[in-house]
């Protein structure tokens, strides 16, 4: 919803912020053999452990600002490979950027804003968004234009943590 947040205040004021998105069910390990390489010489295995878990997010904003709140599961491990990325679709095109998503918060380093280049796994600096962490939640507040947002707040976006992030989907 729109609404003002102040990322050093209390927790409360996102009461009432919605919708919320939440978890469908606890994340798992996982050893999977996946797609084909990119040569086709083999499957793809991957093997995951989960790192922080999200298991709730919600999104506000103002006329400048866009706020985003995820809550994990426990408290948050800034040490986690491919720390707590975002990834935003800002024009809700899946034929642009990279697998359809524009920018990335955390890509280049915590706080940096990525935008994609070329519609390829290749990622510029566009900028830096405010981060903070208490505990299990993670708020993020960033300047609308940095993501490629006016207007409309119609986006799509995707938290993803311990996922090295190369650009294989």
């Amino acid at each position: 919803g729109a609404k003002t947040i102040d990322i050093n205040g209390d927790l409360s004021q996102w009461d009432g912020v919605g919708p919320e998105f939440l978890t469908y069910a606890p994340d798992r390990e996982r050893s999977s053999t996946g797609y084909l390489k990119a040569d086709k010489s083999a499957n793809n295995v991957y093997t995951t452990s989960a790192g922080n878990s999200v298991i709730l997010s919600k999104v506000s904003y103002d006329e400048n600002y866009i706020y985003f709140m995820a809550q994990c599961r426990d408290a948050i491990d800034e040490s986690t490979k491919g720390f707590m990325n975002l990834y935003i679709n800002s024009d809700r095109n899946h034929a642009t950027g990279w697998q359809g998503y524009d920018y990335a918060v955390n890509l280049g380093g915590k706080g940096v804003i990525s935008k994609n280049s070329g519609n390829a796994w290749s990622w510029e600096n566009a900028g830096t968004a405010e981060m903070k962490i208490a505990g299990n939640t993670l708020l993020l507040k960033a300047e609308k234009s940095a993501l490629g947002l006016a207007g409309n707040m119609d986006f799509e976006f995707k938290w993803t943590d311990s996922v090295t992030p190369d650009g294989d989907l």
